[in-house]
């Protein structure tokens, strides 16, 4: 499944991390920015939060990268400087998922000023959300069959489509049940970014619903 950062959708391909303080800075405030954001409206958050990001420095990064970001062309290659940093500084956004209409939108068209689409290892959807009103929540559920036996840690889960998902599961949790292959489980996980080997893992907070095939 596409998994897509809307920042990163928003400011274009990886580049070259360069040495600047003005591109930490710039990075560090969108960041900022972004926090609690939910998925619903992050593109058009993204873009306010560039915008309000530069505003008051386009004299100097103008002088620098020679770009005025007033000018969305100009702003498009200015945030190709950033996209590294936000992954790597801000790893809370790749969480964010794109909706379906924005998924088409920057995955058709073939400009040179279109972006191509950021793809990562298929995890399971989020369920829609049981209230609208508050931040982006925290975790999610998913429901399949174990289709390996539960050691070290790791749960892996099979859905009705067939695809298998992973979990890490803390220890403890595992222990008031007899797990087997092939029973149904449902669970509630989040997502925790670990810088080491830099990816997000799916770490399991409540297992229910128990039950065999």
């Amino acid at each position: 499944m596409m998994r897509l950062t809307l920042i990163l959708l928003l400011l274009l391909p990886l580049g070259l991390r360069a040495q600047s303080s003005l591109l930490d800075r710039v990075s560090r405030d969108i960041c900022a920015c972004m926090q609690g954001v939910r998925s619903a409206e992050a593109v058009e958050k993204a873009e306010s939060c560039l915008e309000s990001s530069t505003e008051d420095l386009l004299p100097e990064i103008l002088a620098k990268y020679d770009l005025n970001v007033s000018v969305p062309s100009d702003r498009r290659r200015f945030g190709n400087l950033l996209v590294d940093r936000l992954a790597e500084d801000c790893p809370i956004l790749l969480t964010l998922e794109l909706p379906s209409d924005e998924k088409q939108r920057w995955s058709d068209g073939k400009s040179e000023d279109h972006p191509p689409t950021f793809r990562s290892k298929k995890a399971p959807p989020p369920p829609p959300m049981e209230a609208t009103t508050g931040e982006v929540p925290t975790r999610w559920k998913f429901s399949g069959t174990i289709s390996v036996r539960p050691v070290g840690g790791v749960l892996r889960l099979k859905d009705e489509s067939g695809e298998e998902v992973t979990f890490e599961v803390p220890r403890g949790l595992l222990k008031p049940y007899r797990l087997h292959v092939g029973d149904r489980v449902d669970v509630e996980y989040r997502r925790e970014w670990r810088k080491g080997p830099r990816k997000i893992v799916l770490v399991v907070t409540e297992i229910s619903g128990v039950g065999g095939d």
